[in-house]
């Protein structure tokens, strides 16, 4: 991470792994170790989502407050987000656990754009990993959920990648109630904890 933000590298633009020393040594790894630092990745960047919120939080009542991006930490956060972006785009043993942590961070966020998020890069993981269980409506809830906000995003992007997850929910679609339920108890537990 300190080599990436140490070159020339802007936020805002895509990251090049084979840059660095580092990024060479993340390419050189197998497809398990690559999904485990996916896990990390995740991780780190919603801790950075989360101090960023805080940041913003503390910034509501100033007045001319700072963009966020302009924060020290959202760069940091980009190399674990670009990063992302570029694992996301290979063949990995992703597993339920991977598409949930992804899920949950991606629908934590409040800006749902390709920018932010690998949107794109996880959609496609999400119809390379299957069906999804008709009986896991956590997952299931965060995705109706992503979708949902996909919908009402800015980009012309957006709705295709809302489109496309939709597929993928409607092909093990369980009863209605069961997902009202999942998304009510997703709600519960990010107000509760």
């Amino acid at each position: 991470m300190a080599e990436t933000l140490a070159t020339k590298w802007w936020s805002w633009s895509e990251i090049q792994l084979d840059s660095t020393p580092a990024g060479k040594r993340i390419l050189q790894l197998k497809p398990d170790a690559l999904a485990r630092l996916v896990l990390a990745l995740v991780s780190h960047a919603s801790h950075c989502d989360a101090l960023l919120r805080e940041y913003w939080e503390a910034q509501k009542d100033k007045v001319g407050r700072v963009h966020w991006q302009l924060n020290e930490l959202w760069p940091t956060r980009q190399v674990s987000a670009q990063t992302l972006r570029r694992l996301l785009r290979r063949k990995l043993p992703l597993q339920r656990e991977h598409l949930v942590k992804l899920a949950g961070w991606i629908t934590a966020g409040t800006q749902k754009d390709e920018r932010a998020y690998p949107l794109n890069a996880f959609v496609k993981a999400i119809e390379t990993h299957g069906g999804l269980d008709a009986a896991d409506t956590d997952l299931r809830s965060l995705l109706v959920q992503i979708a949902d906000d996909l919908r009402q995003g800015h980009s012309k992007e957006t709705p295709r990648l809302a489109q496309r997850l939709d597929v993928v929910l409607a092909d093990s679609t369980p009863a209605e109630e069961d997902i009202a339920q999942a998304f009510a108890e997703t709600n519960r537990r990010r107000r509760f904890g």
